[in-house]
């Protein structure tokens, strides 16, 4: 008699990425959605166009000097490991 192998584990176990993914790519599609919603309209509606130029500077300028500060901070922390 032949042994059967089962293909039943790796199957389940790619229906399980699959629909996570799928999830993770409806929560980013809905983040995205609501990010264009706060800056197109409620930003519009509540601060004068200097105030949301001012915020969006502030926000990117914060955003890439977390990158940068974060490679620095890891790059030192393993260079004076005691």
């Amino acid at each position: 008699m032949i042994n059967h192998i089962h293909l039943s584990l790796p199957i389940c176990h790619l229906e399980i990425v699959t629909i996570t993914s799928i999830k993770a790519t409806i929560v980013t599609f809905l983040a995205v959605i609501i990010g264009y919603l706060n800056l197109g309209y409620f930003f519009s509606k509540y601060f004068p166009k200097e105030q949301i130029g001012l915020l969006l500077f502030l926000i990117i300028t914060s955003t890439l000097l977390d990158c940068v500060f974060q490679m620095n901070l890891t790059l030192s922390s393993i260079k004076y490991r005691k």
